[in-house]
């Protein structure tokens, strides 16, 4: 994930990013606005809270003959964190911690048969969940 941030005044900082994730045989491509803030700073140290959101283009990975295929895939999602920043130097270091929520919607529909397809459409609403860690650096 690439992440670009905007320290504001009072330890708040406004963030833009892309990224690449994976759920199962589903794959994402993230594309996120977030809030920053925070709470506890001491000698270029500081503890954080962060809550991204926005929505992700997503692709399922299955290609075979019998496999369903998968249409107009995405969906919004929210990823609420706690981390700490650390300064040995001149770089950043953030340690996070947060929960996932990801939204799924999607078409899906049967795979070939011995060269017949059916006409059945499933309409899905998914959603998936996960506890998240992340390592960075900053400059």
């Amino acid at each position: 994930t690439f992440l670009f941030g905007v320290l504001l005044i009072g330890g708040f900082a406004l963030v833009v990013g892309v990224g690449y994730d994976t759920y199962g045989s589903w794959r994402m491509v993230p594309l996120f606005a977030g809030v920053s803030y925070d709470f506890l700073r001491r000698e270029g140290h500081a503890l954080f809270i962060q809550v991204n959101a926005g929505y992700s283009k997503a692709w399922n990975s299955i290609n075979g003959e019998f496999s369903p295929e998968f249409k107009n895939e995405g969906g919004y999602f929210y990823h609420p964190m706690v981390g700490c920043r650390l300064k040995p130097g001149k770089m950043d270091v953030y340690l996070s911690f947060g929960y996932k929520l990801q939204q799924l919607s999607y078409e899906q529909e049967p795979g070939w048969i011995w060269g017949w397809r059916g006409n059945r459409k499933t309409i899905v609403d998914a959603d998936m969940t996960r506890f998240s860690m992340q390592v960075g650096i900053g400059i």
